[in-house]
C-alpha cells in the first residue's frame, strides 16, 4: 500500500511539473501562430495570466488587510479595483475587451456570446498557470504579456 502511494504521488508530481514543458510560451505561441489574427489567443492567454496574477494580490491584500485601520482598508481596496493604479486589473481588463472584441469584428460573434467565449477561455488559461507552477515559465509569459499589453494600449491610444 506504502508504494502504491508512493507510485501515484510521484505520478502526480511528475504531471504538475511537466505541465509547463507541453505548453508553449506566449511569445512561440504569438509568433508561431497560424491565425490570421495571432492576438486573438494571445489576449485571451494574457487576460488569463493577468487574472491568475490579480487573484495572487488578492490574497495577499487578504492577509495584510487585518493590521490596517478602516481608512487605510478603504484605500488599499479602492487603488486595488482601479485598473489606473492596479496594472494587472488594468491588464485583464483590457485583454478581455481585446478578445472580445475580436470575436466581434474579426469573427461575428454576436457581442454577447464573445463575452461569454472571453471570460471561459480566460478562466481555462488562469487554471492552466494555476497548474503549471513553474515561476520562471510564468515570468516569462508575464514579461511579454506586459510588453502586448503596453503596445495595444499605446495603439488604442494612438486612435482616438
Amino acid at each position: 500500500m506504502k508504494k502504491l502511494s508512493l507510485y501515484i504521488f510521484l505520478g502526480l508530481m511528475w504531471c504538475n511539473t511537466s505541465i509547463a514543458v507541453l505548453i508553449e510560451s506566449a511569445e512561440d505561441e504569438f509568433y508561431n501562430s497560424s491565425d490570421e489574427n495571432p492576438m486573438t489567443g494571445l489576449s485571451q492567454r494574457c487576460g488569463g495570466l493577468y487574472k491568475y496574477y490579480l487573484e495572487s494580490e488578492w490574497q495577499d491584500i487578504l492577509l495584510t488587510l487585518n493590521s490596517k485601520s478602516e481608512d487605510e482598508k478603504k484605500k488599499i481596496l479602492e487603488d486595488f479595483k482601479n485598473p489606473e493604479k492596479n496594472y494587472y486589473m488594468n491588464g485583464y481588463q483590457e485583454m478581455s475587451l481585446a478578445y472580445t472584441a475580436i470575436l466581434v469584428q474579426d469573427l461575428n460573434y454576436t457581442k454577447e456570446k464573445a463575452t461569454e467565449l472571453g471570460v471561459t477561455q480566460i478562466i481555462e488559461w488562469d487554471k492552466k498557470y494555476k497548474d503549471i507552477k513553474n515561476e520562471n515559465f510564468i515570468k516569462k509569459d508575464l514579461d511579454f504579456c506586459n510588453i502586448i499589453l503596453d503596445k495595444y494600449l499605446k495603439m488604442k491610444a494612438d486612435n482616438q
